[in-house]
């Protein structure tokens, strides 16, 4: 589950890690936050992984 305040969230850490020139990933996530990423349009600007070993 996640609300408002955690798309909130996400987009002021995407701002922050964007401003300091990173990018900003998310991995192991249900298939209900990947719905909601989806339906947000967060996953224009996020990078979402399966493990973190796809990232390093």
């Amino acid at each position: 589950f996640m609300d408002s305040s955690g798309i909130g969230m996400l987009l002021n850490r995407y701002k922050q890690v964007k401003r300091l020139g990173g990018n900003l990933y998310l991995t192991g996530c249900s298939k209900g936050i990947l719905r909601i990423i989806k339906l947000s349009g967060l996953e224009k600007i996020v990078k979402i992984t399966h493990s973190i070993d796809d990232i390093l």
